[in-house]
């Protein structure tokens, strides 16, 4: 998938071993492979941007932590184990009330993880990530998303866009670079964000 390291792997094959992690991921691939999957695919490109974002002095490592912002990325989709699979893998436009149970799984997911005894710093990553830097997107709870749930919302939106789902094609990986920059222009995400992703365009042309 991703050209990674070997530090790289090591880290997150820790990360996903880990007890609880391991016990929702491992939940997750039997209620949906196909999310499962997604989830791990926007976790290393969750990584490699957070990488990037390192390497120019973006992030305070302090108070947005690696290791927490990677296991939000892996587990920001597990509400989705509330959400039916005639909605999850609907072919054609859902209706206004199937939306509306698709916006409960990053708060679902949260408070599941939270159940789990996940730390409440990487809850607010799974929570909000479909906010928007404003605050507004879902769920409207009248919080800002920090930094990191806005790298994993970035990661999850580009990811989304490049991977073949049951009821799309993908798009390649300029298409996805693109759609991240709309959202730039629309206040959505740190324009930062979409330099970091095309920081890491090498890795990205291996999932085209």
């Amino acid at each position: 998938m991703f050209e990674n390291t070997r530090k790289d792997e090591l880290f997150m094959r820790r990360l996903m071993t880990s007890e609880r992690i391991k016990q929702l991921l491992e939940m997750l691939y039997f209620y949906d492979e196909e999310t499962y999957e997604h989830s791990i695919r926007v976790a290393y490109i969750a990584m490699h941007m957070y990488d990037a974002a390192v390497d120019e002095g973006y992030f305070d490592v302090k108070k947005t932590n690696k290791k927490y912002v990677v296991a939000a990325a892996l587990l920001h989709d597990i509400g989705k184990m509330f959400v039916p699979h005639s909605i999850l893998h609907k072919k054609s436009g859902l209706t206004e009330e199937e939306f509306r149970v698709i916006q409960q799984h990053p708060k679902l997911g949260a408070d599941m993880a939270r159940i789990y005894l996940i730390p409440e710093v990487i809850c607010e990553m799974i929570e909000n990530h479909h906010k928007k830097m404003d605050g507004s997107g879902y769920p409207y709870n009248g919080n800002f998303p920090s930094e990191g749930a806005l790298l994993v919302s970035a990661a999850d939106i580009f990811s989304a866009i490049t991977e073949k789902r049951s009821y799309k094609d993908r798009e390649d990986v300029k298409t996805g670079i693109d759609i991240i920059y709309s959202e730039i222009e629309e206040g959505h995400i740190p324009e930062a964000y979409g330099e970091f992703l095309e920081s890491i365009i090498d890795n990205l042309m291996a999932v085209s």
